[in-house]
């Protein structure tokens, strides 16, 4: 398997999102990240998105099942932290090796969160 990460301008994602992830029909694994004011930024949008994608993979969970999940959700906050979310599992353990990461890289929590948020 290879994996691929690219930095793309938010309007080139698929869908509302700064993260994206997808197997192609080779098994390899594409990560779309969108450009934030941070390198660090992306680079922890990247992680989660692999750890997730990951951790989908191993679990069955295609990403066709979170992509529906994501584009129709209509609440607040994340889409993987809901409860009804079917990777929200595999959404919590990206988020906690992303927060892991972000200590390890000195990015202030809250200060990356709202960028994040604001996109």
């Amino acid at each position: 398997m290879q994996v691929s990460m690219i930095v793309v301008p938010q309007a080139q994602q698929r869908y509302d999102t700064v993260g994206d992830w997808r197997f192609d029909t080779d098994g390899n694994l594409h990560i779309t990240v969108s450009q934030l004011s941070d390198p660090r930024y992306e680079t922890l949008i990247a992680v989660h998105e692999l750890v997730e994608a990951l951790l989908c993979k191993a679990a069955g969970i295609t990403e066709a099942s979170v992509t529906a999940f994501d584009t129709a959700y209509q609440g607040n906050g994340e889409p993987g932290d809901d409860p009804k979310a079917p990777y929200r599992h595999q959404h919590a353990a990206a988020t906690f090796f992303e927060k892991k990461m972000a200590k390890l890289l000195g990015v202030n929590w809250k200060a990356y969160d709202r960028v994040v948020a604001a996109k």
